[in-house]
């Protein structure tokens, strides 16, 4: 009796530190996808016509 509590509890706690360890790295996981992607994600997208807009701005200048 006293053997098998013994077995339940070492697979009991082996399943909780397992999960801690998922855990863990699904989040170091999406830290580091975060942490590349931010930069592209902060930075404002320019629409087609503020580009077009830019570029004749600059043609302006060179005449």
């Amino acid at each position: 009796m006293l053997s098998q509590r013994r077995v339940i509890w070492k697979l009991w706690v082996g399943s909780y530190v397992l999960s801690l360890g998922l855990h863990a790295a699904l989040y170091s996981v999406t830290l580091a996808v975060l942490i590349v992607a931010a930069p592209s994600l902060l930075t404002p997208r320019r629409t087609q016509s503020e580009q077009l807009n830019s570029a004749v701005v600059e043609s302006q200048w060179q005449l």
